[in-house]
């Protein structure tokens, strides 16, 4: 019988590589992504070759684009998810990157001994508001402890306005942007969809979706900006700064 992972590598080798990231990268943002992306690793330190962590890596473009300003970052990837780790290692390879990519599920503090630093940065993008405040922090604080001293983490999410503001802020956006939530939905559910097709079972809700035993998701998009902040701080990093924000996304660094 197949494994997880021998099955999504035979799923992966029969796809279309460029369309299925033109269509990862769509529903994620588009543009406005990969600018977003483009502003973190600016801020990296202007080292000849960091060595970088890029956090719940999706399929890759974090770490690609480190290493497309330095030649010679060192990069790990790292993923719970077998589809995107399969995708960013045939990118990689398409492109001739020889970055390490590993599986590692932040559900679990386990992901370290995968990912033992010490790294220079640790970059991410759109992963921590899935996760609940209690395990977020001990991430946060893993992170922490995975960098050498003095070392950024830096992580774009969504830019939710704290409890009291979320109506009308989501109100202003819907009169706005009129259908922009409900285009993300359905770019999302037929993301997911194509890949169940292509699987031949219903991936995410069978894979994606499954937690360690007594964890819950936490409040995706409802995690708000300010609450980033007071959580990193808690954690026990120096400084922390916000350094971009607008109607969907914000931009936070800190330093151990």
């Amino acid at each position: 019988m197949q494994s997880l992972r021998e099955r999504v590598e035979e799923v992966v080798a029969g796809l279309d590589i460029a369309e299925w990231m033109g269509r990862w990268r769509h529903m994620q943002g588009g543009t406005d992504r990969e600018r977003l992306i483009r502003q973190l690793v600016a801020i990296l330190p202007n080292e000849r070759s960091p060595r970088v962590l890029d956090l719940c890596c999706g399929p890759g473009d974090v770490g690609r684009a480190v290493r497309a300003r330095f030649p010679e970052a060192q990069v790990d990837h790292v993923d719970r998810d077998e589809f995107f780790l399969a995708l960013c290692r045939a990118v990689n390879q398409r492109e001739g990157l020889t970055h390490r990519v590993v599986r590692g599920d932040l559900w679990t503090s386990a992901w370290r001994a995968e990912c033992p630093g010490p790294y220079d940065a640790a970059l991410l993008a759109n992963a921590l508001h899935w996760f609940n405040d209690r395990r977020l922090l001990e991430i946060l604080g893993e992170v922490r402890e995975s960098l050498a001293p003095g070392g950024m983490f830096a992580f774009l999410e969504p830019a939710s306005p704290i409890a009291d503001l979320a109506a009308p802020h989501a109100a202003w956006l819907a009169a706005e942007l009129p259908g922009a939530s409900d285009q993300f939905n359905r770019d999302w559910a037929d993301f997911w969809q194509r890949l169940d097709e292509a699987m031949g079972y219903e991936y995410y809700e069978n894979v994606v979706a499954g937690l360690p035993p007594g964890e819950e998701f936490g409040a995706e998009d409802g995690l708000h900006v300010t609450k980033f902040v007071d959580l990193l701080r808690e954690a026990g990093f120096r400084e922390v700064d916000i350094l971009a924000r607008d109607a969907f996304s914000v931009v936070i660094a800190a330093l151990r």
